[in-house]
């Protein structure tokens, strides 16, 4: 059970390591590669980007077991182990309430993504025909929080649902 959840866990740090790979990948392209387009454009390409990126580190960093609707096993608690053993998973009894995307983890979240954007302006100093603007900068940051927000409402939207699904009479 310990090496599912570790590689679902790994999992999803990999997703977010594949989408800051696309975000390197397209900041890389010289300017003359893209069709000129409005400046606004560009603010919702970035934008998107990172709203995505603040999304899946705020998922990455604990608000996926509510989102699937799932809790998460405690591998403690079992019938007839001492407290503090390890349990077989083929004795689980209880579940341990879910992981929470708490609002240090959600900061984090902003917090990473609007770093890694500042690398990602950095590495625009070095593409022909860009250059690092600290507006993207500031999208950037703005689409992560809008990013956390939304799984943090998706969070709160689950967790509300099931704990009423509890609460009805049977």
């Amino acid at each position: 059970m310990r090496s599912v959840l570790r590689r679902l866990r790994v999992i999803r740090w990999v997703i977010v390591g594949v989408w800051a790979v696309v975000i390197f990948t397209l900041s890389a392209i010289p300017a003359r590669a893209y069709p000129s387009a409005p400046g606004f454009l560009s603010y919702v390409a970035h934008f998107c980007e990172y709203a995505i990126l603040g999304g899946l580190l705020a998922i990455a960093g604990g608000g996926w077991w509510v989102l699937i609707g799932r809790s998460e096993p405690d591998l403690t608690t079992t019938t007839g182990a001492a407290a503090g053993e390890l349990a077989d998973p083929s004795s689980l009894t209880t579940l341990r309430p879910p992981s929470r995307l708490t609002v240090w983890r959600a900061v984090g979240a902003v917090v990473l993504a609007s770093l890694y954007g500042v690398t990602d302006e950095f590495h625009q100093s070095f593409v022909p025909g860009r250059s690092p603007d600290p507006k993207d900068w500031m999208v950037d940051t703005i689409g992560a929080i809008c990013g956390v927000v939304l799984v943090w409402l998706a969070v709160r939207y689950r967790t509300r649902r099931s704990r009423d699904r509890l609460k009805r009479p049977v």
